[in-house]
């Protein structure tokens, strides 16, 4: 800041005030209110003084008695004393793999020594400077810091006949299958029962045999047939619909709760937008479309089946060309479902980037304006939304080519069909040659429309596969512990831990360990500072301590293997305050106590311990009001604070930092160093 962007204007909003001694103008801000504004001379003289302030703070979190002090681990020397330490260290041959070039470059005021000693720490700092410059990080350090980001990948070839038997077992058991397909066949036999029974009657009056009592018999016969179809019909498309229901609702339970039970590995690797993209368009197709299309191709199957069965009786010539067309429409139907099927999966690969990217635009909207690089995004988008746009006009296409292509078959059968009848009956239409017409345009229509339902039924099944994919899922260990392996309740008891030979492989490396054969023992009620520069490997060791991935070796806490008992035994005996925090929609109190555990005596405690006590109160419906996501009503320390409060309700004997204080300022940081 200070050298490459000299040229330019600097803004700092900072609370690190160590570093305003660069500044040429300090404006200082209490509760959105300028207390000061001037140079850093001009406010020391009006009686300001920020390196008191500095001190202050440094002293706040190493006043405490040797008895806080003890085992703690750090760097506490300056100068001579701290490059001995890395000195003896290389000696023995156990240099350390990466060391912070800005080592020598640490602030007095945040070292413990004597203020008058500026010789030693000068000559501390040069050293630093010079060993550090030697040292070169690894590159596999640097690389591991950044997350693997798979390419989604695109199913190839049709969708296999096992899709198709796991939404149905989703959705349905055996005695529910048979009564909807026995309800099927029954319905469509009444309805061409129905209409062959009105051409008997109408042909009546040809054979001379109409009387009063046969056309009451026949009328009481017909209305029992549409009586029966209308019960038969209801019947199949509650049950149909039934199954479809209650498959898309198995489907998306299990899908969600996979995704819930999977490793932070797939968090890691896919992004927000294409999991958004299996939980919004799939499923919505699941839910909305696909049942419609189902129902359709059950229907126009049946018709077609029954339509040839009445074409046959009525006459049997009808039955060849009709296969023929049949024939043909299945053929064309092929051929567009290579090309549909896969262009629906292209949709929804093309579909996954829109969502990401208005994702992210939004996550960083302020920046995205401060920057003013609101055109470089839009256009990103329009690129995003042209690819999508350009394969579903495509899907479109092709469907609208089947239906043409279908159109005209259909048309030159009727053609030849209808000259072939009139010819036959010399120019007159009798009944027989209208039954035979009437079975040619009915076995058109029905193949048009089957033929067309099940190309888009196939389409929309991608759904199904996308979804299924994601019941595929690498799951978490156990959450619960065997009968046997169930820890006590009240454990831990001290909070001991013990890493034996622990190391950690991501999935992404797995020939690059972020963690080596680590061996070290932490007595209960210690604490612990694990150090190191961005790679390092310090956030690994939270991930293999909370299981988050798996790793080899041994960790005992309290004498238990963590290996041997369920996530949740586990993770509910330790408590953790991010780096980032973490406040989700919803109350207050369910923020501070999700589990309704605790009384509000105990909350309140909790809060005034974090002196939010005020804040809280202030606010309307107290421990009840309601906050947006992400917690907007707080200010980022504050935020850091409800994290705090809600590891002190838990009571926990083993509790984790995540770099808690770095995102605070220093009245934040000493308080939360105090409470600890």
């Amino acid at each position: 800041i200070v050298d490459y962007l000299g040229p330019k204007i600097r803004i700092l909003v900072t609370h690190q005030i160590q570093f305003i001694r660069k500044a040429t103008k300090i404006l200082v801000l209490d509760d959105g209110k300028c207390l000061a504004l001037g140079t850093f001379d001009e406010l020391l003289a009006k009686g300001l003084d920020f390196m008191a302030l500095i001190d202050g703070t440094d002293n706040d979190n190493n006043n405490g008695g040797d008895n806080e002090r003890e085992g703690v681990v750090g760097v506490v020397g300056g100068g001579e004393g701290v490059m001995g330490m890395f000195e003896g260290q290389m000696s023995a041959g156990n240099a350390p793999d990466v060391v912070s070039p800005r080592f020598g470059s640490i602030s007095r005021a945040s070292l413990n020594v004597p203020t008058g000693n500026t010789s030693s720490v000068r000559r501390g700092s040069t050293l630093a400077r010079r060993r550090a410059s030697s040292i070169r990080p690894r590159k596999s350090m640097v690389e591991l810091e950044a997350p693997h980001i798979e390419e989604e990948l695109q199913t190839q070839g049709s969708i296999g006949g096992r899709v198709y038997w796991l939404y149905v077992k989703a959705g349905c058991g055996l005695f529910m299958g048979t009564v909807t397909l026995v309800f099927t066949f029954l319905s469509q036999a009444l309805f061409h029962a129905s209409d062959i029974w009105l051409l008997v009657w109408a042909s009546l009056s040809e054979t001379g045999q109409f009387t009063t009592e046969k056309n009451q018999l026949y009328v009481i016969i017909y209305a029992v047939l549409i009586a029966a179809l209308l019960l038969a019909t209801i019947v199949r498309v509650l049950t149909w619909y039934r199954i479809c229901l209650k498959a898309a609702k198995t489907l998306h339970n299990r899908v969600f709760t996979t995704l819930f039970r999977a490793p932070m590995a797939v968090f890691d690797s896919n992004p927000i937008g294409r999991i958004m993209n299996r939980f919004s368009k799939d499923v919505s197709a699941i839910d909305e479309v696909l049942p419609n299309v189902l129902y359709e191709v059950n229907l126009g199957v049946s018709l077609i089946v029954f339509t040839i069965i009445v074409a046959a009786l009525v006459n049997y010539y009808l039955v060849i060309p009709g296969v023929i067309v049949l024939i043909l429409s299945v053929f064309v139907r092929n051929i567009y479902i290579k090309t549909a099927r896969d262009i629906k999966r292209m949709e929804g690969l093309t579909r996954s980037p829109v969502l990401s990217h208005v994702s992210a635009t939004l996550r960083g909207l302020a920046s995205i304006r401060a920057y003013g690089a609101q055109q470089a995004f839009r256009n990103q988008f329009y690129k995003y939304q042209d690819d999508h746009s350009a394969t579903w006009f495509i899907y479109l296409a092709a469907a609208r080519t089947l239906g043409i292509t279908i159109d005209w078959l259909c048309v030159i059968y009727f053609i030849v069909v209808a000259v072939v009848i009139i010819a036959l009956n010399y120019g007159g239409v009798t009944t027989s040659a209208f039954a035979d017409i009437q079975a040619v345009l009915m076995l058109i229509n029905y193949t048009q429309y089957g033929v067309r339902q099940s190309a888009e039924m196939e389409s929309h099944m991608t759904s199904v596969e996308r979804i299924i994919e994601y019941t595929k899922l690498p799951q978490e260990a156990d959450l619960l512990s065997t009968q046997h392996n169930t820890p006590d309740p009240q454990w831990p008891q001290t909070g001991g831990i013990v890493l034996d030979h622990m190391s950690l492989i991501y999935d992404s490396a797995p020939d690059k360990p972020v963690l080596k054969d680590i061996t070290c023992e932490i007595r209960g009620g210690e604490k612990i500072g694990i150090v190191g520069r961005t790679g390092a490997g310090k956030s690994s060791v939270i991930s293999a301590l909370f299981r988050m991935v798996e790793p080899t070796g041994r960790i005992v806490i309290d004498g238990v293997d963590t290996k041997r008992i369920g996530l949740h035994d586990l993770r509910r005996a330790l408590a953790i305050i991010p780096q980032e925090p973490v406040v989700f929609s919803g109350t207050i109190r369910s923020n501070l106590d999700p589990f309704s555990e605790h009384s509000d005596t105990d909350i309140w405690s909790a809060l005034e311990s974090v002196q939010l006590q005020d804040v809280v109160s202030a606010i309307t419906g107290g421990l009840d009001a309601s906050l947006s996501g992400g917690g907007i009503e707080f200010s980022a320390g504050q935020r850091q604070l409800v994290c705090l409060a809600r590891a002190i309700l838990r009571h926990n004997r083993v509790l984790v930092l995540d770099e808690a204080t770095a995102n605070v300022d220093h009245q934040t940081d000493a308080l939360i160093q105090r409470i600890i």
